[in-house]
Formats: structure tokens, C-alpha cells, sequence
């Protein structure tokens, strides 16, 4: 790759060019699991069938929302959120998951004075802000 910067030391994994449930695979058919399934939100799994039509569908209604703007539904998804996940608590959107990693490091700062942060060394999350610093 001639053209392609990138700071941070590579994994060595190359050719990718597919991705189902949690894994990459390569063109010579070697698969990696995604450990920094974050990125471009695919926390739930690459290719997923039920959360590709989900998109699709949203994405024909309305692919955008201005910042402080509100779409009618989204009370309505935070609250299913919030009773997947069984707790008391409120949601926040957030653009991308260098966002929701850096606000979650500094929630958890404020609610836990002695928080530590632990994260991998040489990824992409790790390059991004408070998750850099020992």
C-alpha cells in the first residue's frame, strides 16, 4: 500500500476482504476474530442479517439527524435500552466510538475517584485521548 497513512503500527493482518459475526477473513480464507469491533459500530457482529435490514430500513426514512435535533423514536429506543440492559440510568447517542470510549472513561472518572483505565497498547481505541495515557 503506497498511499495509505497510518501512524500506529499495523497488526500485519492484510487482504481482508470479508467480515460475518465476529470475524475477518482474508483473501486467502484465514479468519481473525475482531477484537476492535467498536470501530464503525460493529460491537454486535460484521454482516448480521437481522441488524443489516434494521439499517437499511432506518437509512430510507432518514440518514441523518442534525445534532440538536430529535428524531420522534429515539426516547423510545433509549428506554428499550435501558430495560435490555437492566438498569436505572439514562442513554446518550454519541458519533463515533472514540466518543462513547472517551466519555466513558470520564464518567467513570467522576463516579470513581481511583478509576483505572485499562486498555490495549497499538489500536485504534488506545491512540484516542484519555485511553492513551497510562
Amino acid at each position: 500500500m503506497n498511499y495509505l497513512y497510518n501512524p500506529l503500527p499495523h497488526s500485519g493482518i492484510r487482504n481482508i476482504v470479508k467480515a460475518k459475526d465476529e470475524y475477518y477473513y482474508t483473501s486467502d480464507d484465514k479468519k481473525y476474530i475482531d477484537l476492535e469491533s467498536g470501530i464503525w459500530c460493529a460491537s454486535l457482529g460484521h454482516n448480521h442479517d437481522k441488524i443489516n435490514k434494521i439499517i437499511i430500513e432506518h437509512i430510507n426514512t432518514l440518514s441523518h439527524i442534525i445534532k440538536r435535533g430529535l428524531p420522534t423514536n429515539l426516547d423510545s429506543v433509549a428506554k428499550k435500552i435501558v430495560g435490555l440492559a437492566n438498569i436505572k440510568g439514562k442513554v446518550i447517542f454519541l458519533n463515533t466510538g472514540s466518543e462513547a470510549i472517551e466519555f466513558s472513561i470520564i464518567t467513570a472518572k467522576q463516579v470513581y475517584k481511583d478509576a483505572k483505565v485499562i486498555s490495549f497498547s497499538n489500536n485504534y481505541l488506545a491512540a484516542y485521548g484519555q485511553a492513551s495515557k497510562p
